[in-house]
């Protein structure tokens, strides 16, 4: 039986878009490549507690941060409505792959370490406000650290155990 533990959170269902069951959602992750991909992809509701599986038969970008979705078995407005505001997970086998693209906001949530191994801190927040995007991670010793990421300064990102490796400018974790 697949738990809540074994899965990796991707976003929330929002609305009903239309009348044909299909739902807006914001998404951490870019499943274009993969739904492409895969013959049968399946995400997972979050109902009561327990994961719910449902085929994605439908997968279109709407805005830069809203993505259309349509699953199986959901055919209505009034069907999908039920569904407004409800977690949404994957299966973590898929992100050994490089099918997926995150947002920076996927990582909240993730441990940093530098790339010798040494614990940095959490990620509680992304800032993108500005040119370069910042990340707030929590030190062991409750202070808040804002490090710049770019794909460059990651060494490695192990989604399936919540990690970052990031190379870190000299003296950036003085300040």
């Amino acid at each position: 039986m697949i738990d809540l533990d074994s899965l990796e959170h991707i976003g929330v269902l929002g609305k009903p878009h239309g009348v044909q069951g299909e739902c807006n959602a914001r998404l951490t992750a870019d499943l274009s490549t993969l739904f492409e991909e895969e013959e049968r992809l399946f995400l997972f509701f979050e109902l009561d507690a327990l994961p719910v599986p449902f085929r994605l038969i439908g997968y279109r970008e709407k805005t830069d941060d809203i993505t259309l979705l349509r699953f199986a078995g959901i055919e209505s407005k009034e069907e999908m409505e039920q569904y407004t505001g409800v977690s949404l997970f994957m299966e973590r086998r898929y992100f050994d792959t490089d099918s997926i693209e995150f947002t920076w906001e996927h990582f909240i949530g993730f441990t940093v370490f530098d790339r010798e191994g040494c614990f940095v801190g959490t990620i509680d927040d992304v800032d993108e406000s500005t040119l370069n995007v910042l990340l707030s991670i929590t030190t062991p010793e409750g202070k808040e650290l804002l490090l710049p990421v770019a794909e460059d300064l990651l060494e490695e990102i192990d989604v399936p155990n919540r990690k970052l490796t990031m190379i870190i400018p000299d003296g950036l974790l003085q300040l």
